[in-house]
């Protein structure tokens, strides 16, 4: 970062507070006492008052009292978290300045996935991931367990003391993000006191938890021993959600002299969760229903019924006829007449699609001859239909096949769906159409995400003498998880299936009707993941206290100092893998191949995917305004057995079945990837104290290396061959055993490092001047770090550098009316740069196009014009092999003030507020992706130029012809050039919205406060009431969007023909960076209502407290809150439709809390 004038500020400050040491000596050494009177390494919340901390360690890694901290850190009291009801860390931060929860702001964007967008991922969405908080707009804050990194950590069952560091500290951590800092301590036993609790939490979805707390002196001053414990089973507002968390905490602690202490703990985990995503289904039918009732309708007023009615349906494409000859992949559909036409420009932006003309497989990722499971109990005894059967529309060799013989099934649609030009697809507001209050489709049983994580600590503390201590300690750590997603996010929608007949005829050469004709129904692709992470980390610290006064009397104008080293090290690693459920075995002449020829043992071919339909409500009828779901899926885990297939045959609408049935296994996604990462790292700092403590400095530097380790694969025949399957005795379904999953023996040894960096400096530095002491100080403070995180690749196989972050700040802090109100007003810039940025085009969008030209040169017997590049970045004829952890990356800068202050008027009340300006913007999206296309498009250009098609064939128009015959600026729908255009430069388009715009979910302007008052004498003796309450300004919730030409997104498109005609221009829509989108301001509010008592004899401290949050939400609207807003829109006859992106609003929980301690 450039200099600014908060480098003249702090440079100022030090400058004339070094001298002035010089000319103001400490009078016989006299200052404050209390500087170094608590031990260096550790800090308690005994000083603590109210929701004011007293001390830190996360300022320096020593205790140090918050006056004498110029970082802005904030202590998660105790007394602040019972207030609010806090059962974990994150929840609790939703109150403290500079911080965003999941629940709080709305982080994911909307991902594009070829013609459309779908809104989150899977993998990446919180709710298959540890809640995270974002600071100041930028990324997630790293959570410690003593300055040791966990995966895991932060329910306050065994938490002791918490503390939120905001911005890089290079004294900290090398081994955090630049973001920021959440470092807890965890409970140590005690030598010399009992402790018992028991607390037990309920609310109104069912929630129940309850946990204690033990301590017991074995040997007294000498041993003791703690144990904690919870066990929870958290409920939500939709059926089925819930999050099943148990934990168990122990821990000795050991005094074998008076200046030796041992504390040794362990800890384990065991969680399951299928947590609500909030999101709402996309919606295929009321867009469809209105516009067929009129037309059928209209058609009976005419007179027609019978087959004329019929005939009239089929044509408008409001019913389907599988078994039309017309109805194939190569020939035209029937046209939908006098409904939507095809090339209707509905909103002036985009096309919309025809009512009823949408193939299933559009949103089958485009697999039309992909296997399909059909779930239907109502009924049993039909072909094809009984229970679970398998179908599907291939040839008898597992091919392809040519076009005229692969039939298609269709579904409903809405007209605006798949539209292009940044348009999320239309989203269920209707209870009518799906009960999304009652359902989320992503945490319906078979949707789960399993933990299971251990840890074990040690910490030695050793006083050599008064003035020196030494601690050592570390943390081991085992973590792995299993998540699976029976309907991953972009196939969350509700459809009719308006098939009126079957794909076969029956044995007379009659059409077979569809018994599930108009019925709703719901689908998924399995998807999964498997991971396992561990660690170890070890650090070494020494601090020796040294005051001139004390030694030399003549020097006591040097003041005293607190001189620390620290050196760490660190283990880590990640093995995992993704996978989905597949056909997996080989069956002559009916399933020789995925989609390709001669890839007989491909199990892992995209081709062999399953999709599971859920037939859920009844038929709707002509007039319907409604659907009538009544038969929501108990489970929708995929049926992972033995099933025989029924497929068409090469001759027109004759059904087969396979001789042998077919294995349905999880097959390995992309392979997995086994990484191994090991950290050291030195670091020293002073703190210095001159003046009697009036003027504090502390100067920290610390270096690190980080060796990453990527092991190679030995072969891809064992990843194909892999295979799991679900165990069959497990009637829950809810823990998931692998007969014969992917291992560890794979691999390769570990090789050396992989671009490793060698001694990365980093360095902090701050001045505090108490220009009255104990009432109002100055400070300003400077750091950086970078996090030596897992490494990361682009396409090319480079390996990105680590994020690095830096902050300049400075401010005034205050202690006014008697030490009962603290204030700190502080002016910061912090940015971060190499962040994880969009990840769709390096992971998924590249990988696609060089497969698609790979296969498409293949089936044409051209492979002698293939070339790519490697993992290692050199040239290759081999099909193109995505890089480990691949990723792109973007930088943001925050800027901006925040005003907090803590106030205790009296022992009653307590007062916690904040008010935060908060500028973000980012830069630097996607540079590797533009490298890799500036790189590629010379090889690319040429097959788009000459119209290759996906199957090896060529199209010489490459664009669409419209009725006249002349060329439009539709690129034709087979051609390579189409599928580049839609899902590489629509994605790069939806990313590059991002630049120079905000972050998603920023506020600029955010007031919190919280306050409680407790009544100590009279008639409400033991009562207490206490409010939360959160404004947000508008947040940033996308960008205006604007047309450029492709050419001018991807200028090597200029040479491709059909791209440069200046009279032809094929446009992109991107996000506007000038104009970006805000949604309204949000005010969030919640109570709390306490008492406390002593019962059994006065034996026993009782306190139940009530807390309601979000009782007030004005973002809540009907039960939803707008995330996003689409582009302005009309339907066919002109009417405005609704423009805002919803998500389900979080809704009011009502917690009560009672504890038990004596």
């Amino acid at each position: 970062m450039k200099p600014t004038y908060k480098n003249t500020f702090l440079a100022l400050s030090l400058a004339t507070a070094t001298p002035a040491a010089f000319l103001f000596a400490q009078e016989d050494g006299e200052e404050d006492e209390n500087v170094f009177t608590l031990s260096p390494f550790q800090v308690d919340g005994s000083a603590d008052e109210g929701y004011r901390g007293a001390s830190t360690t996360a300022g320096s890694r020593l205790n140090t009292e918050l006056k004498n901290v110029s970082a802005s850190v904030t202590v998660l009291t105790d007394a602040f978290m019972d207030d609010l009801g806090a059962t974990d860390l994150t929840s609790a931060l939703e109150l403290v300045a500079g911080a965003e929860t999941n629940e709080l702001s709305e982080q994911t964007s909307e991902t594009v996935a070829a013609f459309g967008q779908y809104t989150g991922g899977d993998f990446g969405d919180p709710t298959a991931s540890e809640a995270s908080v974002r600071v100041r707009g930028l990324g997630r804050a790293a959570k410690t367990q003593g300055f040791h990194e966990v995966f895991i950590g932060g329910d306050r069952y065994n938490v002791e003391r918490a503390e939120f560091l905001r911005g890089p500290n290079s004294i900290l951590f090398g081994l955090g993000t630049p973001a920021g800092l959440i470092n807890y301590t965890a409970k140590k036993a005690h030598t010399n006191k009992e402790i018992n609790k028991l607390d037990i939490v309920l609310d109104n979805f069912g929630t129940w938890r309850t946990g204690f707390d033990f301590n017991r002196s074995l040997i007294e001053d000498k041993l003791g021993f703690r144990i904690a414990a919870k066990f929870g089973d958290q409920k939500y507002d939709v059926q089925h959600a819930r999050e099943r968390d148990n934990r168990v905490y122990s821990t000795f602690q050991y005094k074998p002299s008076k200046n030796t202490t041992i504390n040794v703990a362990y800890e384990e985990i065991d969680r399951f969760s299928r947590k609500p995503t909030y999101r709402l289904v996309h919606d295929n039918v009321s867009g469809w229903l209105p516009l067929y009732n009129d037309f059928y309708s209209d058609q009976v007023a005419n007179g027609l019924s019978g087959d004329a009615l019929e005939e009239a349906l089929l044509d408008a494409g409001f019913w389907w006829d599988p078994t039309d000859p017309a109805n194939t992949n190569a020939a035209s559909v029937r046209a939908v007449s006098g409904i939507i036409d095809p090339t209707y420009d509905i909103d002036g932006v985009g096309h919309g699609r025809p009512a009823g003309q949408v193939r299933l497989g559009d949103d089958l990722d485009g697999k039309d001859n992909a296997l399909i499971i059909y779930h239907d109990g109502a009924f049993p005894d039909q072909e094809l239909h009984g229970g679970i059967n398998l179908s599907g529309t291939r040839t008898p060799t597992g091919s392809r096949g040519p076009a005229s013989d692969r039939r298609t099934l269709i579904r409903t649609s809405h007209p605006l769906e798949n539209r292009t030009n940044g348009f999320l697809d239309p989203q269920v507001t209707d209870p009518g159409i799906f009960p999304y209050h009652e359902f989320d489709l992503g945490s319906l049983p078979g949707n789960y995400r399993d933990e299971e994580n251990s840890k074990l600590s040690f910490n030695i503390d050793q006083k050599i003498n008064d003035n020196f201590y030494v601690s050592f300690s570390g943390l081991k750590e085992d973590y792995r998880i299993e998540n699976n997603f029976p309907i991953i996010s972009q196939t969350r929608a509700i459809q009719l299936d308006n098939n009126r007949y079957m794909l076969y005829l029956d044995e007379n050469g009659d059409r077979v009707p569809n018994p599930n004709f108009m019925r709703p129904f719901i689908y998924g692709r399995p998807l999964g993941l498997y991971r396992e992470q561990a660690s170890e980390s070890y650090q070494l610290q020494a601090n020796y206290d040294f005051d001139f006064a004390e030694k030399f009397d003549r020097l006591s104008w040097l003041g005293k100092h607190r001189i620390t080293g620290v050196a760490n090290y660190r283990w880590s690693e990640n093995f995992e893998y993704r996978w989905e459920t597949r056909a997996h075995n080989y069956i002559p002449d009916v399933m020789a191949s995925g989609v390709r020829a001669d890839q007989e043992d491909a199990f892992n071919d995209g081709g062999r995917r399953i999709y599971n339909i859920w037939y859920v409500g009844d038929a709707v009828q002509p007039g319907d305004t409604s659907l009538n779901i009544n038969a929501v899926p108990s489970n929708i885990l995929t049926e992972e057995e033995d099933l025989y297939y029924n497929y068409m045959t090469s001759t027109p609408n004759v059904i087969a079945t396979s001789p042998v049935p077919v294995e349905l296994r999880r097959n390995s996604i992309g392979r997995g990837n086994w990484r191994e990462q090991i950290n050291k790292g030195l670091s020293g700092s002073i703190q210095s104290f001159f003046l009697n403590g009036r003027v504090v400095t502390l100067l920290g530097a610390r270096e690190d290396s980080v060796y990453p380790y990527l092991r190679t694969r030995q072969s891809g025949d064992a990843f194909n061959q892999s295979v799991g399957r679900i165990d069959p005795d497990e009637s829950t379904g809810e823990r998931e055993l692998f007969a014969n999953d992917i291992e560890r023996s794979y691999y390769n040894a570990r090789p050396d490092a992989n671009n490793p960096l060698i001694d990365v400096a980093s360095v902090s530095k701050s001045v505090i001047v108490h220009v009255i002491p104990d009432k109002l100080r100055i400070f300003a403070n400077q750091s950086e770090n970078f996090e030596v995180s897992n490494p990361r690749s682009d396409n090319f196989g480079r390996v990105i550098p680590p994020q690095g972050g830096e902050t300049e700040e400075f401010g005034i802090g205050a202690n006014l009316l008697e030490g009962k109100m603290d204030l700190r007003l502080s002016f910061y810039e912090t940015s971060q740069v190499n962040a994880n940025g969009p990840n769709w085009l390096p992971s998924q969008a590249i990988p696609g196009i060089e497969n698609r030209i790979y296969n498409a040169l293949e089936d044409a017997g051209r492979l002698s014009e293939w070339w790519t590049y490697d993992v290692n970045g050199q040239v290759t004829t081999n099909q193109y092999v995505r890089p480990d952890n691949v990723n792109d990356t973007q930088d943001s800068t925050s800027e901006g003030f925040e005003f907090t202050g803590t106030y205790n008027p009296t022992k009653n009340l307590r007062l916690l507020f904040s008010v935060s300006r908060l500028e973000n913007q980012v830069t630097n999206v996607s540079p590797r992706v533009e490298d890799w296309l500036s790189d590629r498009m010379a090889f690319y250009g040429p097959f788009f130029a000459e119209g290759l098609n996906n199957d090896g064939t060529n199209n010489p128009d490459i664009f669409e012809r419209d009725g006249n015959g002349n060329l439009t600026n539709e690129l034709a729908d087979e051609t390579i050039a189409r599928w580049f255009v839609d899902s590489v430069v629509g994605r790069y388009a939806s990313d590059l919205a991002r630049e120079g715009r905000p972050n998603l979910g920023v506020s600029e302007y955010t007031g919190k406060f919280v306050a409680d008052y407790s009544f100590r004498e009279g008639r409400l003796k033991g009562f207490s009431v206490g409010a939360n309450v959160i404004f947000e300004d508008g947040k940033v919730i996308g960008s205006n969007r604007k047309e450029i030409p492709v050419t001018d997104l991807v200028p090597e498109f200029s040479d491709v023909p059909g791209f440069n005609d200046p009279n032809n221009v094929v446009n992109a829509s991107i996000g506007d960076p000038d104009n970006p989108l805000f949604g309204d301001s949000v005010l969030t509010a919640g109570v709390k209502f306490g008492y406390r008592t002593k019962i059994m004899n006065d034996s026993v401290d009782w306190r139940i407290q009530l807390n309601a949050s979000r009782l007030v939400d004005t973002s809540n609207e009907g039960g939803f809150r707008v995330t996003g807003l689409n582009p302005d829109a009309v339907d066919s006859n002109g009417n405005a439709l609704d423009s805002n992106r919803y998500r389900l609003s979080v809704p009011t929980t009502w917690r009560l809390t009672s504890t038990f301690s004596w």
